[in-house]
This record gives C-alpha cells, sequence and structure tokens, in this order.
C-alpha cells in the first residue's frame, strides 16, 4: 500500500508525463515490463504476494533534457509518394511523345493558310517545375491549313484562348508567353496549333 501510494505521488507530480516524453515510451510499458502486480509472480521469480520493486525505471534513468525520438514517416504515405511520383512521370512521357514547335514568325496566305518558320522543340521529363521544353538550332518551315484551331495562352488571364489562324501573326508579335505550340497533324499539314504555358 505504501507503495501504491508513492507512485500516486510521482504520477500526480508529472513524473509519468515527464518519462514519456523524455523516454518516448509508454508508462504502460515500464509498469508491464517492471512490476508485478500483487499475487503474481515477478520478473524475477518473486513468491506470490511478494511486491516486486526493482524493476522500475527511476527518472535519472532518463534524462529530462533528451527529446523524443523524431517520427518517422508512415509506409504508407512513403507508398503514397512513390505512385504519385511514378504516374506524374508516365503522364509527362505520354506528353513528350508529342510534336512541338517554337514559332518565330509568321506568313499569311491570301487563302488563310500560315508558313511558319520554327524551331523543333521537345519536352525534357524532371527538374524544378517537372518538365522543360528544349529548343532546338535547328529552322524548319511548318504550314498550316486555313482551318486550323489555334489557341494562343493569355498571359494576361492566364488561360487558353481561341483566335483566328489569321492574327496569329499579330499576337506572337506582341506574345509575352513560350511561343511553344503543341502541334497537332505533321508539319506540312498543321490543323491545330495550341501554345503551352511554362513559367
Amino acid at each position: 500500500m505504501r507503495q501504491n501510494r508513492a507512485w500516486l505521488r510521482f504520477r500526480s507530480r508529472g513524473g509519468a508525463a515527464r518519462l514519456l516524453t523524455a523516454a518516448g515510451i509508454s508508462v504502460g510499458f515500464l509498469l508491464a515490463a517492471g512490476c508485478s502486480s500483487a499475487g503474481s509472480p515477478g520478473p524475477s521469480g518473486s513468491s506470490p504476494g511478494t511486491p516486486h520493486t526493482s524493476a522500475v525505471p527511476g527518472p535519472s534513468s532518463f534524462p529530462l533534457t533528451s527529446a523524443a525520438p523524431a517520427p518517422t514517416a508512415q509506409p504508407s504515405a512513403i507508398a503514397a509518394a512513390s505512385q504519385s511520383a511514378a504516374a506524374a512521370a508516365q503522364a509527362c512521357a505520354a506528353f513528350a511523345d508529342s510534336t512541338f514547335i517554337y514559332v518565330r514568325t509568321v506568313t499569311t496566305a491570301p487563302n488563310g493558310s500560315l508558313t511558319l518558320s520554327a524551331n523543333p522543340a521537345s519536352v525534357v521529363c524532371g527538374g524544378p517545375d517537372d518538365l522543360h521544353y528544349d529548343v532546338s538550332g535547328t529552322t524548319v518551315t511548318c504550314f498550316v491549313a486555313p482551318t486550323a484551331a489555334i489557341s494562343i495562352f493569355d498571359m494576361a488571364t492566364m488561360r487558353s484562348q481561341p483566335i483566328a489562324a489569321s492574327t496569329l501573326g499579330a499576337y506572337l508579335a506582341t506574345d509575352q508567353g513560350t511561343r511553344i505550340f503543341l502541334v497537332t497533324g505533321v508539319l506540312t499539314a498543321i490543323d491545330g496549333l495550341v501554345e503551352q504555358y511554362h513559367p
């Protein structure tokens, strides 16, 4: 009984909380590992009814200035992050298979078709922004059908918006975007251009 009172005084003074914080372990574990209840043999084989008092670590066993162990990432969180990164890499790889050009000049023909002077561009996956564009030094001539669907990325509204093929040259004269376009069709018969935004 005297021993139980001592433990209650220790617990009421915050000793249990200090042990939990300092050692990073459960007080319940300490009690189960270090003490036997009255009427049960202790870990050292003490007789029934004899209190066992030697195995409960005292405060000197756990310095109060020690920090609790840092929490480790849960395996499920690591797996989810790994799957997310893999999915992003696959999406980028699929996107990189498309055709891209950096448009330099536009000439409009009387029938509304466009002739472009451009540099081929390719997507390189990875890096701080997940991808970047590599623009070739080679110049190619591209032909755009007069009925082609063309969208530019408006930096003022931060949105893609369609424009008429006949206005592409005027737009590029003041374009503050990338001037890199995703191509639909082949370079000799382009039927779609979508300007790409990349900060």
